[in-house]
Protein backbone atom coordinates (compact mmCIF):
# COMPACT_ATOMS: atom_id res chain seq x y z
CA UNK A 1 0.00 0.00 0.00
CA UNK A 2 0.78 3.90 -0.63
CA UNK A 3 3.21 5.83 1.93
CA UNK A 4 1.80 9.02 0.85
CA UNK A 5 0.02 11.04 3.08
CA UNK A 6 -3.18 12.62 2.55
CA UNK A 7 -4.61 16.04 3.62
CA UNK A 8 -8.01 14.72 5.27
CA UNK A 9 -10.73 16.50 3.67
CA UNK A 10 -13.32 18.47 5.29
CA UNK A 11 -16.21 16.43 6.69
CA UNK A 12 -20.08 17.66 7.31
CA UNK A 13 -22.11 15.64 9.59
CA UNK A 14 -24.15 12.96 7.48
CA UNK A 15 -27.20 13.97 8.36
CA UNK A 16 -30.53 11.77 7.55
CA UNK A 17 -31.54 13.84 4.53
CA UNK A 18 -28.38 12.62 2.80
CA UNK A 19 -27.95 9.12 3.69
CA UNK A 20 -28.27 6.81 0.51
CA UNK A 21 -31.09 4.64 -0.01
CA UNK A 22 -29.35 1.74 -1.95
CA UNK A 23 -27.53 -0.81 -0.25
CA UNK A 24 -23.95 -0.72 -0.46
CA UNK A 25 -22.30 -4.17 -0.68
CA UNK A 26 -18.56 -3.90 0.68
CA UNK A 27 -15.93 -6.27 0.09
CA UNK A 28 -12.58 -6.00 2.63
CA UNK A 29 -9.63 -7.71 3.52
CA UNK A 30 -6.73 -7.40 6.15
CA UNK A 31 -4.35 -10.60 5.61
CA UNK A 32 -2.05 -9.37 8.40
CA UNK A 33 -4.29 -8.51 11.19
CA UNK A 34 -8.32 -7.15 10.76
CA UNK A 35 -9.29 -10.28 8.77
CA UNK A 36 -12.06 -9.78 5.98
CA UNK A 37 -15.61 -10.25 4.76
CA UNK A 38 -18.69 -8.71 3.43
CA UNK A 39 -20.59 -5.83 4.54
CA UNK A 40 -23.90 -4.46 3.96
CA UNK A 41 -24.28 -0.51 4.63
CA UNK A 42 -27.64 0.43 4.44
CA UNK A 43 -27.64 4.59 5.58
CA UNK A 44 -25.32 4.90 8.57
CA UNK A 45 -25.89 1.29 9.60
CA UNK A 46 -23.18 -0.85 8.45
CA UNK A 47 -24.42 -5.06 8.46
CA UNK A 48 -21.84 -8.01 8.42
CA UNK A 49 -22.60 -10.76 6.05
CA UNK A 50 -19.83 -13.37 6.75
CA UNK A 51 -15.86 -12.86 7.27
CA UNK A 52 -14.92 -14.44 4.13
CA UNK A 53 -12.37 -12.21 2.89
CA UNK A 54 -13.33 -11.11 -0.80
CA UNK A 55 -12.16 -9.14 -3.96
CA UNK A 56 -14.04 -8.48 -6.65
CA UNK A 57 -17.78 -7.81 -6.77
CA UNK A 58 -20.56 -7.56 -9.89
CA UNK A 59 -23.36 -8.13 -10.88
CA UNK A 60 -24.58 -9.95 -13.65
CA UNK A 61 -28.65 -10.07 -14.31
CA UNK A 62 -30.24 -10.89 -10.63
CA UNK A 63 -27.15 -12.78 -9.68
CA UNK A 64 -24.24 -11.65 -7.59
CA UNK A 65 -20.69 -12.54 -8.59
CA UNK A 66 -17.92 -12.79 -5.55
CA UNK A 67 -14.19 -13.61 -5.66
CA UNK A 68 -12.53 -14.76 -2.57
CA UNK A 69 -9.62 -13.78 -1.50
CA UNK A 70 -6.25 -15.90 -2.69
CA UNK A 71 -2.73 -14.74 -2.62
CA UNK A 72 -0.83 -18.05 -1.98
CA UNK A 73 -0.01 -18.92 -5.58
CA UNK A 74 -0.59 -22.46 -5.16
CA UNK A 75 -4.06 -21.57 -4.01
CA UNK A 76 -7.10 -21.51 -7.18
CA UNK A 77 -8.97 -19.01 -7.25
CA UNK A 78 -12.77 -18.98 -5.96
CA UNK A 79 -15.88 -17.49 -7.71
CA UNK A 80 -19.22 -17.41 -5.64
CA UNK A 81 -22.72 -16.95 -7.55
CA UNK A 82 -25.89 -15.60 -5.71
CA UNK A 83 -29.50 -15.42 -6.41
CA UNK A 84 -32.40 -14.69 -4.54
CA UNK A 85 -32.02 -18.04 -2.67
CA UNK A 86 -28.37 -17.92 -1.36
CA UNK A 87 -25.07 -19.04 -2.80
CA UNK A 88 -26.57 -20.47 -6.34
CA UNK A 89 -22.69 -22.09 -7.24
CA UNK A 90 -19.24 -22.42 -6.37
CA UNK A 91 -16.74 -22.71 -9.22
CA UNK A 92 -12.81 -23.62 -7.97
CA UNK A 93 -10.95 -22.17 -11.06
CA UNK A 94 -7.14 -23.25 -10.84
CA UNK A 95 -5.61 -21.18 -13.43
CA UNK A 96 -6.96 -18.00 -11.29
CA UNK A 97 -4.18 -16.93 -9.30
CA UNK A 98 -4.43 -13.67 -7.03
CA UNK A 99 -8.02 -12.66 -8.18
CA UNK A 100 -8.78 -9.35 -8.08
CA UNK A 101 -11.87 -8.32 -10.19
CA UNK A 102 -15.18 -10.24 -12.02
CA UNK A 103 -17.69 -9.42 -14.42
CA UNK A 104 -19.94 -11.20 -17.04
CA UNK A 105 -20.39 -10.06 -20.68
CA UNK A 106 -22.81 -11.56 -21.69
CA UNK A 107 -21.40 -15.46 -22.78
CA UNK A 108 -18.60 -15.77 -20.16
CA UNK A 109 -16.99 -14.36 -16.54
CA UNK A 110 -13.70 -12.33 -16.86
CA UNK A 111 -11.72 -12.57 -14.23
CA UNK A 112 -8.30 -10.64 -13.38
CA UNK A 113 -5.45 -12.87 -12.21
CA UNK A 114 -3.27 -10.61 -11.01
CA UNK A 115 -0.22 -13.13 -10.27
CA UNK A 116 -0.02 -14.75 -13.44
CA UNK A 117 -0.92 -11.13 -15.19
CA UNK A 118 -3.71 -12.75 -17.27
CA UNK A 119 -7.12 -12.15 -17.68
CA UNK A 120 -9.42 -15.30 -17.93
CA UNK A 121 -12.63 -15.74 -19.94
CA UNK A 122 -14.56 -18.46 -17.53
CA UNK A 123 -17.92 -20.38 -19.46
CA UNK A 124 -20.95 -20.65 -17.38
CA UNK A 125 -19.82 -24.91 -16.60
CA UNK A 126 -16.62 -23.63 -15.35
CA UNK A 127 -14.04 -24.08 -18.07
CA UNK A 128 -11.39 -21.54 -18.82
CA UNK A 129 -12.41 -20.90 -22.77
CA UNK A 130 -10.00 -17.87 -23.60
CA UNK A 131 -6.85 -16.25 -22.22
CA UNK A 132 -5.01 -12.84 -22.30
CA UNK A 133 -1.70 -12.77 -21.34
CA UNK A 134 0.20 -9.48 -20.41
CA UNK A 135 4.14 -10.08 -20.97
CA UNK A 136 6.31 -11.29 -18.13
CA UNK A 137 6.36 -13.95 -15.50
CA UNK A 138 4.54 -13.56 -12.54
CA UNK A 139 2.92 -10.18 -11.58
CA UNK A 140 4.79 -8.22 -14.19
CA UNK A 141 2.00 -5.35 -15.13
CA UNK A 142 -0.45 -5.66 -11.96
CA UNK A 143 -3.32 -6.10 -13.94
CA UNK A 144 -6.51 -5.39 -11.71
CA UNK A 145 -9.95 -3.72 -12.68
CA UNK A 146 -11.92 -4.68 -15.63
CA UNK A 147 -14.71 -2.68 -17.06
CA UNK A 148 -17.37 -2.91 -19.99
CA UNK A 149 -18.34 0.00 -21.55
CA UNK A 150 -19.83 0.31 -24.98
CA UNK A 151 -19.64 -3.53 -25.75
CA UNK A 152 -15.30 -3.02 -24.92
CA UNK A 153 -13.18 -3.97 -22.41
CA UNK A 154 -10.94 -2.27 -20.55
CA UNK A 155 -8.29 -3.02 -18.06
CA UNK A 156 -6.14 -0.99 -15.40
CA UNK A 157 -2.42 -1.67 -15.13
CA UNK A 158 0.21 -0.67 -12.54
CA UNK A 159 2.69 0.15 -15.72
CA UNK A 160 4.42 -2.02 -18.79
CA UNK A 161 7.20 -3.43 -16.83
CA UNK A 162 9.20 -6.97 -17.35
CA UNK A 163 9.63 -8.58 -13.91
CA UNK A 164 7.59 -10.02 -11.02
CA UNK A 165 6.23 -6.88 -8.55
CA UNK A 166 8.65 -4.47 -10.69
CA UNK A 167 6.20 -1.93 -10.03
CA UNK A 168 6.89 -1.94 -6.60
CA UNK A 169 10.27 -0.73 -7.19
CA UNK A 170 8.55 2.42 -8.81
CA UNK A 171 5.83 3.03 -6.44
CA UNK A 172 5.89 7.09 -7.10
CA UNK A 173 6.12 6.97 -11.11
CA UNK A 174 3.31 7.80 -12.76
CA UNK A 175 3.47 4.39 -15.31
CA UNK A 176 -0.22 3.20 -14.77
CA UNK A 177 -3.04 3.39 -17.38
CA UNK A 178 -6.59 2.27 -18.81
CA UNK A 179 -5.98 -0.41 -21.87
CA UNK A 180 -8.75 -1.00 -24.31
CA UNK A 181 -8.44 -4.86 -24.99
CA UNK A 182 -10.42 -4.63 -28.26
CA UNK A 183 -7.23 -2.94 -29.84
CA UNK A 184 -4.72 -2.50 -26.88
CA UNK A 185 -4.54 1.64 -27.25
CA UNK A 186 -4.41 2.80 -23.72
CA UNK A 187 -7.11 5.20 -23.26
CA UNK A 188 -5.63 6.90 -20.06
CA UNK A 189 -2.15 7.13 -19.09
CA UNK A 190 -0.22 8.73 -16.50
CA UNK A 191 -1.93 6.95 -13.73
CA UNK A 192 -0.36 5.81 -10.03
CA UNK A 193 -1.53 2.18 -9.49
CA UNK A 194 -5.19 2.90 -10.62
CA UNK A 195 -7.75 0.85 -9.85
CA UNK A 196 -11.74 0.24 -10.79
CA UNK A 197 -12.23 2.78 -13.79
CA UNK A 198 -15.58 3.80 -14.23
CA UNK A 199 -17.50 5.66 -17.29
CA UNK A 200 -19.97 8.09 -16.53
CA UNK A 201 -21.19 11.86 -16.60
CA UNK A 202 -19.74 12.05 -20.11
CA UNK A 203 -15.94 11.23 -18.23
CA UNK A 204 -14.06 8.97 -17.16
CA UNK A 205 -13.22 8.66 -13.40
CA UNK A 206 -10.47 6.42 -11.87
CA UNK A 207 -9.24 5.78 -8.59
CA UNK A 208 -5.54 6.73 -8.36
CA UNK A 209 -4.79 4.92 -5.58
CA UNK A 210 -1.17 5.48 -4.86
CA UNK A 211 -1.94 9.25 -4.69
CA UNK A 212 -4.79 8.83 -2.38
CA UNK A 213 -6.86 10.75 -5.11
CA UNK A 214 -10.12 9.85 -6.79
CA UNK A 215 -9.90 11.40 -10.74
CA UNK A 216 -11.99 13.12 -13.18
CA UNK A 217 -10.58 12.48 -16.90
CA UNK A 218 -11.51 14.16 -20.01
CA UNK A 219 -12.11 11.31 -22.36
CA UNK A 220 -11.26 13.50 -25.73
CA UNK A 221 -8.06 15.26 -24.06
CA UNK A 222 -7.20 13.18 -21.18
CA UNK A 223 -6.78 15.95 -18.87
CA UNK A 224 -8.02 15.75 -15.63
CA UNK A 225 -11.49 17.67 -14.63
CA UNK A 226 -11.83 16.53 -11.19
CA UNK A 227 -9.29 15.59 -8.44
CA UNK A 228 -10.41 14.59 -4.98
CA UNK A 229 -7.21 13.97 -2.13
CA UNK A 230 -9.14 10.94 0.26
CA UNK A 231 -7.58 9.63 3.29
CA UNK A 232 -6.19 6.02 2.42
CA UNK A 233 -5.13 4.33 -0.82
CA UNK A 234 -8.42 4.70 -2.48
CA UNK A 235 -10.03 1.08 -4.21
CA UNK A 236 -13.48 0.35 -4.57
CA UNK A 237 -15.50 2.77 -6.73
CA UNK A 238 -19.53 2.63 -6.55
CA UNK A 239 -21.71 5.42 -7.80
CA UNK A 240 -25.69 5.89 -7.67
CA UNK A 241 -27.93 8.60 -8.84
CA UNK A 242 -26.33 11.51 -6.64
CA UNK A 243 -23.45 9.49 -4.58
CA UNK A 244 -20.09 8.34 -4.90
CA UNK A 245 -18.65 5.96 -2.44
CA UNK A 246 -15.07 5.53 -2.81
CA UNK A 247 -13.06 2.98 -0.27
CA UNK A 248 -10.17 4.36 1.24
CA UNK A 249 -7.63 1.72 2.88
CA UNK A 250 -5.42 2.01 5.55
CA UNK A 251 -1.64 0.83 4.95
CA UNK A 252 -0.75 -2.88 5.36
CA UNK A 253 2.83 -2.12 6.11
CA UNK A 254 1.75 -1.23 9.12
CA UNK A 255 0.23 -4.20 10.78
CA UNK A 256 0.79 -2.53 14.64
CA UNK A 257 -1.38 0.72 13.29
CA UNK A 258 -5.07 0.78 15.48
CA UNK A 259 -6.39 2.47 11.68
CA UNK A 260 -8.74 0.36 9.29
CA UNK A 261 -10.53 0.87 6.18
CA UNK A 262 -13.14 3.26 5.48
CA UNK A 263 -16.19 4.34 2.70
CA UNK A 264 -15.78 8.32 1.44
CA UNK A 265 -19.25 9.80 0.34
CA UNK A 266 -18.92 11.94 -1.78
CA UNK A 267 -21.60 14.19 -3.91
CA UNK A 268 -21.73 12.99 -8.09
CA UNK A 269 -22.83 16.60 -8.75
CA UNK A 270 -19.88 18.37 -6.42
CA UNK A 271 -17.31 15.89 -5.99
CA UNK A 272 -17.36 17.24 -2.57
CA UNK A 273 -17.01 14.69 0.65
CA UNK A 274 -20.11 14.27 2.58
CA UNK A 275 -19.06 11.93 5.10
CA UNK A 276 -17.40 8.77 5.90
CA UNK A 277 -18.34 5.44 7.58
CA UNK A 278 -15.57 3.55 9.43
CA UNK A 279 -14.87 -0.65 8.51
CA UNK A 280 -13.85 -3.00 10.82
CA UNK A 281 -11.41 -4.12 8.49
CA UNK A 282 -7.76 -3.44 7.62
CA UNK A 283 -8.76 -2.84 3.47
CA UNK A 284 -11.35 -2.40 1.27
CA UNK A 285 -11.43 -3.75 -2.22
CA UNK A 286 -14.60 -3.60 -4.03
CA UNK A 287 -18.15 -1.33 -3.61
CA UNK A 288 -21.36 -2.19 -5.84
CA UNK A 289 -24.66 -0.76 -5.16
CA UNK A 290 -27.00 -3.71 -4.97
CA UNK A 291 -31.20 -2.55 -5.91
CA UNK A 292 -32.33 -5.80 -5.67
CA UNK A 293 -33.74 -6.51 -1.96
CA UNK A 294 -34.53 -10.09 -3.12
CA UNK A 295 -31.34 -10.43 -3.80
CA UNK A 296 -29.75 -9.12 -0.64
CA UNK A 297 -31.85 -11.50 1.00
CA UNK A 298 -29.68 -14.42 -0.40
CA UNK A 299 -27.00 -12.34 -0.47
CA UNK A 300 -27.64 -13.25 3.21
CA UNK A 301 -28.34 -16.12 3.69
CA UNK A 302 -25.35 -17.47 1.28
CA UNK A 303 -24.56 -20.86 2.08
CA UNK A 304 -27.56 -21.33 4.69
CA UNK A 305 -29.86 -22.86 1.91
CA UNK A 306 -30.68 -26.65 2.77
CA UNK A 307 -32.68 -25.74 6.15
CA UNK A 308 -31.99 -29.42 6.77
CA UNK A 309 -28.11 -29.00 7.19
CA UNK A 310 -28.73 -25.48 8.70
CA UNK A 311 -30.86 -26.65 11.45
CA UNK A 312 -28.47 -29.46 11.97
CA UNK A 313 -24.88 -27.78 12.32
CA UNK A 314 -26.76 -25.16 14.13
CA UNK A 315 -27.63 -27.62 17.01
CA UNK A 316 -24.38 -29.31 16.87
CA UNK A 317 -23.02 -25.47 17.53
CA UNK A 318 -25.03 -25.06 20.45
CA UNK A 319 -23.63 -28.06 21.99
CA UNK A 320 -19.70 -27.19 20.76
CA UNK A 321 -20.42 -23.78 22.83
CA UNK A 322 -20.71 -25.04 26.02
CA UNK A 323 -18.62 -28.27 25.56
CA UNK A 324 -20.88 -31.28 25.36
CA UNK A 325 -21.20 -33.68 23.16
CA UNK A 326 -24.69 -34.69 22.53
CA UNK A 327 -26.61 -38.25 23.24
CA UNK A 328 -29.11 -36.56 21.51
CA UNK A 329 -28.93 -33.87 18.70
CA UNK A 330 -31.92 -32.78 18.25
CA UNK A 331 -33.47 -30.11 20.68
CA UNK A 332 -37.22 -30.11 21.73
CA UNK A 333 -39.77 -27.46 21.78
CA UNK A 334 -42.57 -28.34 24.54
CA UNK A 335 -45.23 -26.14 25.24
CA UNK A 336 -43.79 -22.69 26.50
CA UNK A 337 -45.71 -21.00 29.45
CA UNK A 338 -47.59 -18.02 28.65
CA UNK A 339 -45.02 -15.48 30.64
CA UNK A 340 -42.34 -16.80 28.99
CA UNK A 341 -43.64 -15.81 24.79
CA UNK A 342 -42.30 -12.84 24.73
CA UNK A 343 -40.32 -11.49 21.53
CA UNK A 344 -39.66 -8.22 19.55
CA UNK A 345 -40.13 -7.86 15.93
CA UNK A 346 -39.25 -5.08 13.07
CA UNK A 347 -39.67 -5.23 9.39
CA UNK A 348 -40.11 -3.59 6.39
CA UNK A 349 -43.00 -4.95 4.63
CA UNK A 350 -44.18 -3.61 1.25
CA UNK A 351 -47.04 -0.79 1.25
CA UNK A 352 -48.79 -2.54 -1.75
CA UNK A 353 -48.73 -6.25 -2.35
CA UNK A 354 -50.85 -7.90 -5.46
CA UNK A 355 -54.26 -9.94 -4.19
CA UNK A 356 -53.97 -13.42 -3.35
CA UNK A 357 -49.81 -12.94 -4.10
CA UNK A 358 -46.76 -14.10 -2.58
CA UNK A 359 -43.97 -12.05 -1.50
CA UNK A 360 -41.03 -12.30 1.41
CA UNK A 361 -39.43 -9.92 3.20
CA UNK A 362 -36.44 -9.29 6.31
CA UNK A 363 -37.51 -9.70 9.99
CA UNK A 364 -35.72 -8.94 13.10
CA UNK A 365 -36.58 -10.89 15.41
CA UNK A 366 -34.97 -10.26 18.88
CA UNK A 367 -36.25 -13.01 21.74
CA UNK A 368 -36.98 -11.42 25.11
CA UNK A 369 -38.01 -14.55 26.91
CA UNK A 370 -35.80 -17.06 28.93
CA UNK A 371 -36.23 -20.40 26.75
CA UNK A 372 -35.26 -21.12 23.29
CA UNK A 373 -37.08 -20.57 20.50
CA UNK A 374 -36.75 -23.59 17.63
CA UNK A 375 -38.85 -24.92 14.83
CA UNK A 376 -38.93 -28.26 16.11
CA UNK A 377 -41.53 -30.86 17.20
CA UNK A 378 -43.89 -31.42 19.42
CA UNK A 379 -44.89 -27.83 19.20
CA UNK A 380 -42.66 -26.03 16.85
CA UNK A 381 -42.32 -22.24 16.98
CA UNK A 382 -42.73 -20.51 13.53
CA UNK A 383 -42.98 -16.83 12.20
CA UNK A 384 -46.47 -16.06 10.98
CA UNK A 385 -48.99 -13.49 10.25
CA UNK A 386 -52.47 -12.46 10.15
CA UNK A 387 -54.72 -9.89 8.09
CA UNK A 388 -56.55 -7.45 9.81
CA UNK A 389 -59.81 -5.31 9.35
CA UNK A 390 -58.11 -1.70 9.68
CA UNK A 391 -60.93 0.05 11.76
CA UNK A 392 -62.68 -2.91 13.56
CA UNK A 393 -59.15 -4.41 14.02
CA UNK A 394 -61.06 -8.17 13.52
CA UNK A 395 -59.10 -10.70 11.73
CA UNK A 396 -59.83 -11.73 8.06
CA UNK A 397 -62.10 -15.18 8.93
CA UNK A 398 -60.97 -18.14 6.78
CA UNK A 399 -57.35 -17.26 6.14
CA UNK A 400 -54.36 -19.01 8.46
CA UNK A 401 -51.34 -17.09 7.68
CA UNK A 402 -48.37 -19.23 6.02
CA UNK A 403 -45.69 -20.47 8.28
CA UNK A 404 -42.17 -19.91 8.19
CA UNK A 405 -39.77 -22.07 9.57
CA UNK A 406 -37.04 -20.00 11.99
CA UNK A 407 -33.73 -20.91 10.55
CA UNK A 408 -31.90 -21.81 13.39
CA UNK A 409 -32.70 -21.69 17.23
CA UNK A 410 -32.86 -18.36 18.66
CA UNK A 411 -31.20 -18.02 22.04
CA UNK A 412 -33.06 -16.01 24.87
CA UNK A 413 -31.74 -12.22 24.59
CA UNK A 414 -30.61 -12.85 20.58
CA UNK A 415 -31.26 -11.41 17.69
CA UNK A 416 -32.34 -13.42 14.58
CA UNK A 417 -33.15 -12.56 10.74
CA UNK A 418 -35.89 -14.27 9.09
CA UNK A 419 -37.00 -14.08 5.41
CA UNK A 420 -41.01 -14.35 5.83
CA UNK A 421 -43.36 -15.30 3.40
CA UNK A 422 -46.56 -13.81 3.37
CA UNK A 423 -49.63 -14.27 0.60
CA UNK A 424 -51.92 -11.18 0.58
CA UNK A 425 -56.08 -11.33 0.98
CA UNK A 426 -57.93 -12.50 -2.24
CA UNK A 427 -59.97 -9.55 -2.47
CA UNK A 428 -58.39 -6.30 -2.57
CA UNK A 429 -58.59 -3.09 -0.12
CA UNK A 430 -56.94 -1.71 3.29
CA UNK A 431 -55.31 -3.91 5.58
CA UNK A 432 -53.37 -4.33 8.85
CA UNK A 433 -50.51 -7.09 8.30
CA UNK A 434 -49.48 -8.27 11.92
CA UNK A 435 -46.37 -10.59 12.11
CA UNK A 436 -46.19 -12.78 15.58
CA UNK A 437 -44.77 -16.41 16.04
CA UNK A 438 -46.99 -19.29 16.89
CA UNK A 439 -45.97 -22.02 18.89
CA UNK A 440 -48.24 -24.89 17.17
CA UNK A 441 -50.77 -26.13 18.99
CA UNK A 442 -50.53 -23.97 22.15
CA UNK A 443 -50.74 -20.38 20.91
CA UNK A 444 -50.05 -16.75 18.83
CA UNK A 445 -47.51 -14.81 21.00
CA UNK A 446 -49.78 -12.01 20.01
CA UNK A 447 -52.97 -13.05 21.13
CA UNK A 448 -50.83 -13.34 24.72
CA UNK A 449 -50.01 -10.35 24.46
CA UNK A 450 -49.99 -7.76 21.49
CA UNK A 451 -46.46 -6.13 22.02
CA UNK A 452 -45.18 -9.24 20.66
CA UNK A 453 -45.81 -8.66 16.95
CA UNK A 454 -45.13 -5.80 14.16
CA UNK A 455 -48.09 -4.39 12.33
CA UNK A 456 -47.94 -2.56 9.07
CA UNK A 457 -50.86 -0.95 7.23
CA UNK A 458 -50.98 -2.45 3.33
CA UNK A 459 -52.89 -1.82 0.33
CA UNK A 460 -54.00 -5.32 -1.67
CA UNK A 461 -54.56 -4.11 -5.32
CA UNK A 462 -56.31 -6.25 -8.00
CA UNK A 463 -54.19 -7.51 -10.15
CA UNK A 464 -54.67 -5.22 -13.03
CA UNK A 465 -53.89 -2.78 -10.98
CA UNK A 466 -50.54 -4.04 -9.44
Amino acid sequence: MGNTQATRSPIRDWSSSERHTSPLLVSCLGETDTGGGLFLLEGNDLQEIDRLSSTGLNLAGDRLLRLLRSVDPDSPGELLIYDRRGVERYYRIDELTDPHDILWDSENFVAVSTLSNMVLWISPSGEVVRRWKAPGEGDTWHVNSVLLHEDKLFLSAFGRYQRHREWAEHKDRPTGFLLNLADFTEVLAGLNHPHHPRYFDDAWAVCNSMTNEVLQIDPRTGEIRRRTRLNGYTRGFAVSDDLMFIGESANRREPGSQQTASIAILSRGTWEVLGRVALPCREVYDLLVVRDTHLLGGIRRGFRTNSTRVLEQDQLALFHQVGVRPVRLWAISDPLPPEVCRIRIEASPPTTMEAGGIIEFECLCHSLTGAILISAPPCPVHLSYKWLEPTSGAQLPGIEGLRTTLPRALPPGEDLNVMIRVQAPAVPGEYELRVTMVQEFVAWFDDLDGGNAFSARVTIAGADAA
